[in-house]
């Protein structure tokens, strides 16, 4: 309320009188203060009371105006104030300019300014105690010229003294008050400009405390005399402790008014620091402990915000940094993708798809890489009409490592691939692999099945490839391996199997990867678990079959359109149909 009446008076005149007007007001209530003093130790009598009341107002009346007047009274009449000082802040702050107009006014003036109104307690405090001194002086004229009594002037003096001491407290307590804001505005201002300020500290809130405390003792000091030295009315007594309590109060709630004042000011201050802001705090007022704390406080922020520039700048050319690795790398993997697509058609080209033309059986082939690339590599071509020879072979690893050596067993198998006995073929395959790739430390398993439909035999090695199935007259049978992985010693042998076969016999050939797959709860097909799905099946034709062994594989990883695969599989699923 105080403030917006503050605001409305100025609006209306001057700053610098409006300030006046609000502290000059003290000077009433000192007066009045001074007064109890000299009525409660010198005895008046009617006339001399009246007498002294009428100078007393008389008196404080012309110091008011003189004051007023000092600091702009007439500011709208064409008189801005006396000093150069009042002058400039009046001129300024009329309507606010100063602040609606700060980017086209130039720095020395704000300087200036500034400079000005942050005297501005302290020149009106100086003020106000000259004429306070005029209006004592002339109280004690007055006084002895009335009575005579050098006891009365000594007591008036007194009086005075105490006025004056409480005018000049108040008139810098309220001066820093509501100035204060107003500087605060103006050094964010010269922050904004990048003026040094340099906080300024002219009371603290322990010497204010002290002071209240010696305002408190001397009014009951003065109450004690009113009471005892003099036979004053109720009403007199009354008046003075309403109006201790009024000065007393009014003190106290300017005091913690200034502190909360600047508490929300810092307070606001850490949350635009905290925010990315500058975070800059200027106190308010004047007091010893803010200025302190400001000038701590602002080199902390100082040095929050070149961290956070710093950082800043930190990030951008780290962010820089990976948007150009980013690029490079999408280009890289552009690169990769294109060659995974050219190798991914090459590895398709040199493995069959045609299984029409395979006389005396049928065939059903699933071939599943785990990225668009595998490790599995598979052939299948007519040695002589009616004998067909099955050719599996699964890679040590994954990915384009794998797929890599797929290329190199298909070039040596490529190589051998006629020879008809298939214990020698092998044994020549892992003679010319290992001569040429041992240092690669590149292992595969393989399997060689030659199905003659003509002469119903069935010619079968392997080298550590996993179990296959053949079922034959409707019993299912294990074809194992018949010797170690191609790659490990050249001079490995191998053995063969040869026997009969027989229309409707069915044959599985697959990689481990078959029964390698599984779900989030680790749960997949086994072994025994292909073996119970074929066993289930085995009097069906090879085509249920097939279809219950992938459905069963998909009920474990997933019923999504494309497999979730760890590993690489295929499967090749043959039926005899005779000669």
């Amino acid at each position: 309320m105080i403030a917006r009446l503050f605001i409305y008076i100025y609006d209306r005149s001057s700053f610098a009188f409006t300030i006046a007007l609000f502290t000059t007001t003290w000077s009433w209530v000192a007066s009045f203060y001074g007064f109890f003093f000299v009525h409660a130790t010198v005895n008046f009598q009617k006339d001399e009371l009246i007498y002294m009341i009428s100078a007393l107002i008389v008196c404080t009346g012309v110091a008011v105006f003189l004051h007023l007047s000092y600091y702009g009274m007439l500011y709208r009449l064409g008189f801005p104030g006396i000093t150069k000082t009042v002058r400039l802040i009046n001129r300024f702050f009329d309507k606010k300019h100063i602040f609606v107009n700060f980017k086209n006014i130039p720095s020395n003036d704000i300087e200036e300014v500034y400079s000005a109104v942050l005297n501005l307690p302290f020149h009106n405090f100086i003020t106000g105690q000259i004429f306070t001194a005029l209006v004592v002086f002339a109280l004690i004229i007055l006084i002895y010229f009335y009575r005579g009594d050098v006891e009365s002037v000594i007591f008036v003096l007194l009086g005075g003294i105490f006025s004056s001491v409480i005018i000049g407290y108040c008139t810098f307590l309220l001066t820093e008050y509501f100035s204060g804001p107003y500087k605060m505005r103006l050094e964010q201002i010269m922050f904004e400009r990048s003026i040094k300020i340099r906080p300024r500290a002219m009371l603290s809130f322990k010497y204010k405390a002290i002071f209240m405390l010696m305002v408190v003792l001397f009014s009951m000091m003065n109450l004690t005399i009113l009471i005892r030295r003099s036979e004053k009315s109720l009403i007199v007594i009354i008046g003075f402790i309403t109006l201790s309590l009024v000065t007393v109060g009014l003190l106290i709630f300017l005091m913690f008014n200034i502190l909360r004042m600047s508490l929300e000011t810092i307070n606001r201050s850490t949350k635009k620091l905290a925010a990315g802001g500058s975070g800059m705090f200027f106190p308010p007022f004047a007091d010893k402990e803010f200025a302190t704390f400001s000038e701590n406080y602002n080199l902390a922020a100082v040095e929050i915000n070149g961290i956070r520039t710093d950082l800043e700048t930190k990030i951008t050319e780290r962010t820089e940094e990976l948007s150009n690795a980013y690029d490079n790398l999408n280009k890289a993997y552009s690169q990769i993708q294109a060659d995974l697509t050219l190798a991914k058609r090459i590895q398709k080209r040199i493995m069959p798809e045609n299984f029409d033309s395979f006389e005396g059986m049928n065939l059903i082939v699933h071939y599943y890489p785990m990225a668009d690339i595998g490790g599995d590599i598979y052939d299948i071509f007519q040695m002589s009409p009616g004998c067909t020879r099955f050719f599996l072979a699964d890679a040590i690893g994954h990915g384009i490592q794998a797929a890599l050596i797929t290329m190199i067993i298909k070039s040596e198998y490529e190589k051998v691939k006629t020879i008809e006995n298939t214990r020698e073929l092998l044994e020549w395959l892992n003679k010319s692999f290992t001569d040429l790739y041992l240092s690669l430390n590149a292992f595969f398993s393989c399997v060689i099945v030659d199905i003659d439909t003509r002469n119903n035999k069935l010619r079968y090695a392997s080298a550590g490839h996993p179990n296959q199935i053949i079922i034959a007259d409707n019993a299912i049978e294990i074809l194992r391996h018949t010797g170690k992985l191609i790659g490990i010693m050249r001079d490995t042998e191998y053995d063969f199997v040869e026997r009969d076969i027989h229309s409707h016999d069915k044959v599985f050939l697959y990689t481990d990867g078959l029964f390698e797959q599984f779900n989030d709860r680790d749960e997949g097909l086994t072994e025994v678990d292909i073996l119970g799905i074929v066993e289930k099946h085995k009097n069906s034709p090879v085509g249920v079959i097939d279809d219950a062994i992938i459905q069963s594989l998909r009920g474990y990883i997933g019923v999504r359109e494309e497999l979730q695969l760890r590993d690489d599989i295929t499967l090749i699923s043959i039926e005899i149909n005779g000669t």
